[in-house]
C-alpha cells in the first residue's frame, strides 16, 4: 500500500481487522460507509486517482447475509487455505457478505465481533435479507458442552450430522423426551441432546466465578493461532469465549480487549478475579492476555495448550516470561 493511503489509513483511524481499506488496480475497497466523506475529501486533496468501492460490492448480488453451516471453520486473512487462519466462525454463527471472489471464497464481517476475513463458500449458507431474517427471529438452542454432534436421529448411537462447539446456536423445531429438534443453516434437521443445551437467551447476572469455572474448563485445551473454540485457542480466543458463554461480549485480539474496560495499572493488591492481565513481548503493543484467578498472582491463559501460571516467583507455577512481559489489568465485570 502506497505511503500516502497507509498515512490516510492512519488519520482516519481504521482498523483493518474490523474495516477492508486495500487498493486492487486503482480502487480503494472499502467496508465502512461512515468514513467515505472523510475519505472522498482526503482523496481530493492529496489529488488521488485513485476510484473508492464501497463494500458490499456487485459480486454478492442480493445475497448480503450468511451463516456458518459447519461446527468451526477457518476465516483467512486472504482468500486461499495457504493463507494465515485470523479468526474462525462456529456453526449458526452470523455474518454479512462484503464481497465473493472466484466463486470460493466470500468476505465476511463477523457480526459478535465485527471481524473481517475470508471464508470458503463450501462452509457458509448466503442468503438475502428475508430469508436471513426469518432465519434470525426463529427460537434458538445454543450449545453448553465442549464439542459434541447434531444427529440424524434422538438416539446417541445415531449418524452425525454437523460436529458442534460451545456457543454455536442453531434454529430449534420441537422437543421430544430427551432431545430437541433443530434446523441447521441450510435448512437440514437434526437433533442434540437436552442436557447438552440451552434456550439462547441474554444473561442477566454475571457471576466472576462462573467465569473462573468456565476458564479452567478448558485447561489442557491446545494453542491453535486464530483459534476460539475447544478444538484449539489462541490467547485472545480463549478469553472471548469464556466471557462468551457468559454473557459478556469482547473484541476479538488482545490489543482490542486493552481497549475496554477500567485500567487497574500494575499493582496486584487492586485486582480482582476475573480481571484481565495483559502483556507485550515488545514493551510496545499487547501480545498476550490471560483471566486473573484472583490470588498467588495467577493467571489461565492460552500458550502452547490452555494453563496456569504464576506471576509470583515463590509460586511453583512461576513463569519468568510473564512477570517480565506484563504491562496492567484491565477489569471488564463490575
Amino acid at each position: 500500500m502506497p505511503l500516502s493511503i497507509e498515512k490516510i489509513r492512519q488519520e482516519l483511524g481504521i482498523d483493518t481487522r474490523l474495516c477492508v481499506f486495500e487498493i486492487s488496480g486503482n480502487v480503494l475497497k472499502v467496508s465502512d460507509e461512515k468514513i467515505m466523506d472523510k475519505l472522498l475529501n482526503r482523496l481530493k486533496q492529496g489529488g488521488s486517482k485513485l476510484k473508492v468501492k464501497l463494500l458490499p460490492d456487485e459480486t454478492c448480488g442480493e445475497f448480503r447475509f450468511g451463516v456458518c453451516n459447519v461446527g468451526t471453520a477457518s476465516v483467512f486473512k486472504e482468500p486461499s487455505m495457504r493463507s494465515e487462519q485470523v479468526t474462525q466462525a462456529i456453526l449458526g454463527e452470523t455474518f454479512d457478505t462484503l464481497e465473493i471472489f472466484n466463486d470460493d471464497w466470500v468476505r465476511i464481517r463477523l457480526h459478535f465481533d465485527g471481524y473481517i476475513g475470508w471464508i470458503y463458500r463450501g462452509q457458509v449458507v448466503l442468503m438475502k435479507q428475508e430469508e436471513f431474517s426469518k432465519y434470525s427471529d426463529k427460537v434458538k438452542v445454543q450449545f453448553e458442552k465442549n464439542f459434541g454432534f447434531v444427529r440424524e436421529k434422538p438416539n446417541a448411537e445415531s449418524t452425525p450430522v454437523r460436529d458442534v462447539v460451545v456457543c454455536s446456536a442453531l434454529n430449534v423445531l420441537k422437543a421430544g423426551n430427551n432431545w430437541f429438534m433443530v434446523e441447521l443453516p441450510d435448512g437440514k434437521v437434526g437433533w442434540m441432546r437436552k442436557n447438552e443445551v440451552r434456550r439462547f437467551r441474554a444473561i442477566d447476572k454475571r457471576n466472576v466465578n462462573d467465569i473462573i469455572q468456565t476458564a479452567k474448563r478448558f485447561l489442557g485445551v491446545s494453542y491453535l493461532w486464530g483459534g476460539k473454540t475447544p478444538k484449539g485457542f489462541d490467547c485472545s480466543g480463549f478469553v472471548q469465549t469464556v466471557f462468551r458463554i457468559n454473557g459478556v461480549r469482547l473484541p476479538r485480539d488482545a490489543d482490542m480487549q486493552w481497549g475496554v474496560g477500567d485500567d487497574l495499572g500494575m499493582d496486584f493488591s487492586k485486582f480482582k478475579k476475573g480481571d484481565l492481565l495483559f502483556f507485550s513481548s515488545d514493551g510496545e503493543r499487547v501480545t498476550h492476555v490471560g483471566i486473573y484467578l484472583g490470588k498467588d498472582k495467577k493467571v489461565i491463559h492460552s500458550s502452547g495448550f490452555v494453563k496456569i501460571n504464576s506471576l509470583d516467583r515463590k509460586s511453583v507455577d512461576y513463569s519468568e516470561r510473564l512477570e517480565r512481559t506484563f504491562i496492567g489489568a484491565k477489569r471488564v465485570l463490575i
